[in-house]
């Protein structure tokens, strides 16, 4: 999914579900009003050098995570998100520019940008999520966080991972997090 235009969506600007391979989001030129890139059970996927900008209130620019519904369960595993820009113009409020909620395994999250006009919410956020079919909770392991700018968020990075997981691998470094209250929480 390359070098499209997208304009206006009212939920994923563009969405991947569910037992996929070798997917490439890329070059994509975003305006939303609510929407995001969501990638859920992708195993090796690469989403790179996409801008989205937000015109009306939104949740969050790029969602990594799985179906919480779907019978069958199905995780990430090897994506790469690089180089994409989230920008959040002053007046519109969303929760985090980058939600990592139950994302699977070997992601790496390098050179990207998160940026909000108004002090707001959190940069990336890192959760494990409910799989209500099963009824237990997933995070995944192998998560690398670095090189990423993240600007006028009220919290750079929150790390929120409940005891009902297995303990992952979470690096985060190097990161340029500015006019943020708290650089990064972690549970």
């Amino acid at each position: 999914i390359t070098d499209n235009i997208i304009r206006g969506a009212l939920d994923d600007a563009i969405a991947v579900h569910n037992n996929c391979s070798n997917v490439v989001i890329s070059g994509n030129d975003i305006t939303t009003t609510g929407g995001r890139i969501c990638i859920n059970g992708t195993n090796n996927g690469l989403i790179s050098g996409n801008t989205i900008r937000y015109i009306q209130d939104g949740g969050t620019g790029i969602w990594v995570s799985f179906e919480f519904e779907a019978p069958k369960f199905t995780l990430n595993n090897k994506l790469t998100i690089t180089g994409n820009t989230v920008i959040i113009p002053k007046g519109i409020k969303v929760v985090s520019g980058m939600r990592l909620f139950g994302p699977g395994s070997n992601i790496t999250i390098t050179g990207n940008s998160f940026v909000t006009e108004d002090k707001q919410g959190i940069g990336i956020e890192i959760k494990d999520r409910l799989h209500k079919p099963g009824n237990k909770k997933y995070f995944g392991d192998s998560i690398f966080i670095r090189d990423n700018r993240i600007t006028n968020f009220k919290t750079g990075i929150s790390r929120t991972i409940s005891r009902q997981v297995k303990p992952p691998l979470i690096e985060i470094g190097d990161n340029t997090i500015t006019n943020a209250d708290t650089l990064i929480f972690s549970n």
